[in-house]
């Protein structure tokens, strides 16, 4: 049980660490999916804007980047022109997003609601869905030091009995 768990964590880190190979005026890149901040259209190519404060621009159509940037896997079309990490947002009002990085991003009017629902729906999701694999994990930690004190202790007390 103890090795599945860990399987199930390993499983889950490396896949949340997905990227993407981009086509850019210098060649191919891999993008990680959790480095990007934003998407933004401009004619047409695409900015992306990662986490480290870089740009880099990519020849790809947006409607093929709404493809890839999906909620299921964190980001949200918020204007006609953005798409956002929503791992990236540190605020937002009814008007616009603000990233980590400081940067303001709009939201149109007519996506305010549903951005809404799916930022809390993604960020906090519903208690009664099953504990996700990092709490299972984070309690597999917490008991792990008690029983191994209990384990030690009944080997000392059975090794000093047979003494």
């Amino acid at each position: 049980r103890l090795f599945s768990v860990m399987d199930e964590f390993l499983n889950d880190f490396e896949a949340s660490a997905e990227t993407f190979t981009a086509h850019t005026t210098d060649g191919f890149c891999k993008i990680t999916l959790n480095d990007v901040d934003y998407l933004e259209a401009q004619n047409k190519r695409v900015l992306v804007s990662l986490s480290n404060d870089t740009d880099i621009e990519i020849r790809e159509l947006f409607s093929k980047c709404e493809k890839i940037f999906t909620l299921e896997k964190g980001f949200f079309k918020c204007h006609r022109s953005y798409i956002v990490n929503l791992n990236h947002v540190e605020q937002f009002t009814k008007t616009q997003i603000s990233t980590k990085n400081g940067t303001n991003i709009p939201i149109s009017r007519n996506n305010y609601a549903a951005f809404k629902e799916a930022y809390f729906s993604y960020m906090f999701p519903p208690f009664h869905n099953p504990p996700s694999l990092f709490i299972k994990f984070f309690f597999f930690l917490m008991i792990i030091p008690p029983l191994s004190f209990v384990l030690c202790y009944s080997i000392m007390v059975t090794y000093h009995r047979y003494q």
